[in-house]
């Protein structure tokens, strides 16, 4: 009715807002997808969720952003701790390496980074929440250090030379990507002809 008569003063009704859902494809299982523009609506609905939810929440986020930077799902798994202060709740996240590999070391400070910049986009109430991330090493991930080194290996020196050896493998892999799939050191150089004048004789 109100419709019709707004349509009869010549005043165009505004369009109704269409309420954008979460998309889950099929294979996603318990994962949490979240589309970035929607923070401040999933704000509130994570306002009602308790610790436990918050739990899962984080759990399931540090493996979803392992599973999206490629790392095999069983080479990391995600534990929640809950810390409470003065009636505060909080959490601690704790990436367990099962499997062991260097560069996950290396990568972990982005990892976190990664998994903070997911959690806002999921829940900023959950991210506020979380207090910190660290990791830890299982003792059947296979890792080859079990003894500290000696003092020297860590001074200036040893640094720069673990440096330098760093760039050189950079710059032979750098080279082995570049070179030519054409190139082949199996082919025979040939040989200058004697410029006396004389050719070969063909026979046969």
């Amino acid at each position: 009715m109100l419709e019709s008569l707004l349509k009869f003063l010549g005043i165009k009704p505004k369009p109704k807002l269409k309420s954008r859902k979460l998309l889950k494809p099929r294979d996603a299982g318990d994962s949490v997808v979240y589309i970035p523009d929607h923070a401040s609506s999933m704000s509130s609905q994570a306002r009602n969720q308790g610790p436990e939810t918050l739990r899962e929440l984080l759990r399931i986020t540090g493996r979803d952003v392992a599973r999206d930077h490629g790392i095999p799902p069983d080479w990391l798994s995600c534990e929640v701790m809950t810390m409470s202060k003065q009636g505060k709740v909080s959490f601690q996240v704790k990436v367990v390496i099962n499997q062991w590999d260097e560069q996950l070391m290396l990568f972990s400070r982005a990892f976190e980074l990664a998994y903070l910049e997911r959690l806002r986009g999921v829940s900023p109430d959950a991210a506020l929440a979380f207090r910190t991330m660290v990791w830890s090493i299982a003792e059947s991930a296979g890792c080859p250090y079990e003894k500290m080194p000696e003092n020297e290996f860590w001074s200036h020196a040893a640094r720069e030379e673990r440096e330098a050896l760093q760039k050189y493998r950079d710059v032979d892999r750098l080279l082995a990507l570049t070179k030519s799939p054409e190139y082949n050191n199996s082919h025979q150089t040939t040989e200058p002809m004697a410029l006396d004048g004389k050719r070969p004789q063909i026979t046969g």
